[in-house]
């Protein structure tokens, strides 16, 4: 018999994102079905870990790699602010 189990059929629908240099979360990264129009298209969804939970960046993203790069941006700025300025010239 293969080496098989259930658990290999699951798909991953949030994932946390660290503060930078630490285990501490920062965000969290939802993929989630998202209403346009009539219809229904999967997104990813980056919200900050304290709350209350806020939008990072547009909020919605098309890729994993987009979102988690946002809040990689977003969570070098909050440890140093200046940064975010530079990023914005």
């Amino acid at each position: 018999m293969a080496d098989w189990h259930p658990v290999q059929t699951l798909h991953a629908n949030s994932w946390v994102f660290p503060r930078p240099g630490t285990t501490q979360p920062y965000a969290e990264i939802r993929h989630l079905p998202v209403k346009v129009g009539d219809r229904t298209v999967w997104a990813f969804r980056a919200v900050t870990w304290a709350q209350p939970r806020e939008l990072i960046g547009a909020g919605y993203f098309g890729t994993l790699e987009e979102a988690a790069r946002e809040c990689h941006r977003l969570a070098l700025a909050s440890a140093v602010p200046s940064a975010l300025n530079e990023q914005r010239r």
